[in-house]
């Protein structure tokens, strides 16, 4: 018995993990992101987090958005998201607010590192650096974030 499988509309998924932001200036908000590309349809969709040691809580939050490839000399990786996060008030306020969130990202194709901008909220950060990187990165990265914000 044979099975007959369809590829006309089957994607060709990716993921990666990356880091917007200074990580080696403390204070400053760095953008996590997990994201899933589809070669297809050149949607990307994914969970952002902002990260920073102030007194707001925030998780993460659902992106979407799409890529492309210029195709031009240096072929760059063009990424724009958008989604909207939900922030938490603390004490002694009582609360929580949507802020809208805007991702653009020129990302180099072999190692999708480059630069890019984000807006969460009042939090705008401009041609930072992006780096892909690992979920251990990730882990390291928020140890010394939390701990800065103990100090």
């Amino acid at each position: 018995m044979s099975a007959t499988i369809r590829t006309a509309n089957k994607s060709k998924l990716f993921s990666k993990l990356l880091l917007v932001g200074y990580k080696n200036v403390p204070g400053a908000p760095l953008l996590h992101l997990a994201l899933t590309f589809d070669e297809q349809t050149d949607d990307v969709h994914g969970v952002a987090r902002v990260t920073q040691p102030i007194p707001y809580l925030f998780r993460p939050f659902p992106v979407r958005g799409h890529y492309h490839h210029t195709g031009l000399g240096m072929d760059k990786i063009l990424v724009g998201l958008t989604g909207e996060g939900v922030v938490s008030v603390p004490p002694p306020a009582i609360g929580t607010a949507i802020w809208p969130f805007k991702c653009t990202m020129a990302l180099n194709p072999k190692d999708w590192g480059g630069k890019g901008s984000f807006q969460f909220g009042p939090i705008d950060v401009k041609d930072a650096p992006v780096d892909c990187i690992s979920k251990a990165e990730i882990d390291v990265i928020e140890l010394e974030a939390a701990k800065a914000a103990a100090e």
